[in-house]
């Protein structure tokens, strides 16, 4: 029963950081087997079978293309403070900091909320870059027959933890990306 209540803890903590997008990618993304085991020889149903694996390199490409846009939003989210009168890029702030790109905190260390929204932001900011760096790289070969393998497992039900965790793994970055957009819009009034 412990056990229970803490895959579902786990469960509603992963729904919750992710908003719920990794059960959009599940029903997305998942394997689905073209093989119809009541029909055919067990030969045409192993070609079925090879064939739908192929799905996972057009998941890797569409998922690559979506960590590659998440990667350069996470390098215009990074708060990058620019001093006063900067001789090198010659912009004035007119204040105590300019925040270039999208984060716009005025005296981030005016205030606790500011602050800590700001060093939020950052933190997510990096982490989704960093992420959608690893997925994006050759370093990482997710083209690995055990990984094919998780996502086959992963696939048939969305309501065990391994299965919440492997698709979390695959948003990751995308979820770093929103909340980091999310925190770098909060400004105390």
């Amino acid at each position: 029963m412990a056990s229970a209540l803490l895959a579902s803890l786990y469960i509603s903590a992963m729904t919750v950081y992710t908003l719920g997008i990794y059960r959009t990618y599940y029903f997305k993304k998942r394997f689905i087997s073209q093989a119809d085991y009541n029909t055919g020889s067990t030969q045409d149903n192993y070609l079925n079978m090879l064939a739908s694996y192929q799905l996972w390199g057009n998941i890797l490409l569409e998922m690559k293309a979506t960590w590659r846009t998440t990667r350069d939003i996470c390098i215009l989210l990074m708060p990058y403070v620019v001093r006063l009168h900067d001789p090198l890029t010659q912009i004035d702030a007119g204040g105590d900091r300019l925040s270039i790109a999208i984060l716009q905190i005025n005296l981030v260390s005016g205030t606790i909320f500011a602050r800590t929204s700001a060093i939020s932001a950052f933190m997510f900011a990096t982490m989704g870059l960093v992420l959608s760096h690893i997925y994006t790289s050759k370093k990482l070969d997710l083209n690995d027959r055990r990984i094919i393998d998780k996502w086959v497992k992963t696939s048939l039900s969305i309501d065990r933890a391994e299965s919440v965790e492997f698709w979390v793994c695959l948003i990751l970055p995308i979820s770093c990306t929103i909340w980091s957009r999310a925190l770098a819009t909060q400004q105390d009034p």
